[in-house]
């Protein structure tokens, strides 16, 4: 990033080098109507050292709550020194809490009334053009006119003023794979600033598939809109290791014909920093899974058009050797390999309901738009007691059945069992979770899931 020069937002006392002096979102700010507070959120935002930060924001609100109640306590004293015959009206009105001298409250409603009888006048003299184009274009000179006027600014970015069909400009095209390389780089940059070694550019196309699912449906959950999970996901890919999600979206989940037009890279950029520096709201939940030490991999999706984009990265763990990928068949599990990381400890299985179809509005609801779990606990697959002992159940508050065949030695592994007896939930997605020791950390070597 070269060198970087700090900087202290005066209202919230966090520091922000000069590339992410404010961490804004890929596109314009998620708000509805357009109050006062919005305006002048929007006011600091496009600010060049603007940081509309939530103390500033308060900093404002009690500000104009002073001023507020100074005026109205001066306007009390001055009704009171007069007769009461002699007030009227008052002198000014409210908007937004703000007060207004009428006089100026009045001309505002004089212009817009003007404006407005302007913009009528302008689209009935459009549409007489229109209609009579062929009159008039004999009266004009032979001019050819672009699609585009291209104009240059002074910071050395170019936009593009569209016609009226485009409204909005096209955003920066790159390829899938760029993209992938860039979000690639990023992480593996606040990685390695963390002291963690990279991870690797994953090839399970469960994370893009998502990404267009939420592109095409305008939402962001982990949920799919066919219900799945993503692990789920994951397996039906052809996942075999284990995997943890983070998931972004730029722009409105709605028509916003004021949209404005997105640079991917940009909003990547922007999502990457705001998970690792500014996830508090997510009990950094998405920074602990960019900085998880167990991470080999990562698939990385992305999905965008004009004014949004759907960005998703399901961290992989991805360390076992299968001689035996997992099997299930009549109620037989089994599995065999070697993992190279830690030492495998038991296998247990996670119970979801069979997935439904979801609508955006069940996605955007409160309970779709939060963490995941791997389900309900269905039980375990425990390794037979030695010759001559058995399990103390009194002691034990989960179901279980014992393998038939068990053989693990470090991180090989060879096991079979009946798991019949923990399917007593019924019909659903039952999720395989080979759970191993790497010093005090406790890793998923595999989230399977199994359709029944």
């Amino acid at each position: 990033m070269g060198n970087k020069f700090f900087k202290k937002c005066r209202y919230c006392q966090k520091y922000f080098c000069n590339v992410h002096i404010r961490p804004k979102p890929a596109g314009l700010p998620r708000f509805e109507g357009s109050t006062q507070k919005d305006r002048l959120f929007m006011e600091e935002w496009h600010k060049p050292g603007g940081h509309p930060c939530p103390p500033y924001l308060e900093h404002w609100e009690e500000e104009n709550k002073r001023k507020l109640q100074q005026y109205k306590e001066a306007l009390d004293k001055f009704v009171k020194s007069k007769p009461i015959k002699h007030h009227e009206e008052p002198s000014v009105v409210f908007k937004d809490g703000i007060p207004i001298p009428y006089e100026r409250a009045k001309k505002d409603e004089i212009k817009v009334s003007r404006t407005v009888v302007f913009i009528i006048v302008l689209i009935v003299a459009g549409f007489l053009i229109y209609t009579n184009w062929s009159k008039v274009s004999s009266y004009l000179p032979n001019i050819s006119f672009n699609d585009t006027n291209k104009i240059t600014l002074n910071f050395s970015r170019q936009v593009y003023r569209p016609t009226v069909e485009t409204r909005f400009a096209q955003p920066k095209q790159y390829t899938l794979q760029e993209l992938r390389n860039y979000a690639l780089q990023l992480i593996n940059e606040d990685r390695t600033q963390n002291g963690l070694k990279p991870v690797a550019l994953g090839n399970n196309n469960a994370a893009q598939q998502h990404a267009e699912d939420m592109i095409e449906n305008r939402f962001l959950s982990h949920w799919g809109s066919d219900g799945s999970k993503p692990y789920m996901r994951y397996t039906k890919a052809g996942g075999k290791g284990s995997i943890a999600e983070n998931a972004a979206f730029s722009g409105f989940f709605y028509y916003e014909p004021n949209a404005v037009t997105i640079d991917p890279k940009e909003s990547i950029e922007t999502h990457e920093y705001q998970m690792v520096n500014d996830d508090a709201d997510s009990n950094w939940g998405h920074r602990d899974n960019i900085l998880d030490k167990n991470h080999n991999k990562v698939n990385i999706g992305i999905a965008y058009d004009s004014t949004h984009l759907a960005y998703v990265q399901d961290f992989e763990d991805d360390y076992i050797l299968w001689s035996e990928p997992i099997s299930y068949s009549s109620g037989i599990l089994s599995m065999e390999g070697t993992s190279s990381l830690g030492t495998i400890q038991n296998v247990a299985l996670y119970y979801d309901l069979t997935p439904v179809r979801l609508t955006q509005s069940d996605l955007l609801s409160y309970f779709y738009r939060g963490a995941y779990s791997l389900g309900d606990e269905a039980g375990y697959i425990l390794a037979p007691p030695p010759l001559g002992s058995y399990y103390d159940t009194s002691s034990m508050n989960y179901k279980y059945v014992e393998a038939s065949r068990w053989h693990v030695n470090g991180g090989s592994f060879a096991i079979t069992a009946n798991i019949q007896p923990l399917l007593s939930k019924g019909s659903g997605v039952y999720t395989v979770v080979l759970w191993a020791k790497n010093g005090n950390d406790n890793v998923a070597l595999t989230t399977y899931s199994i359709f029944i």
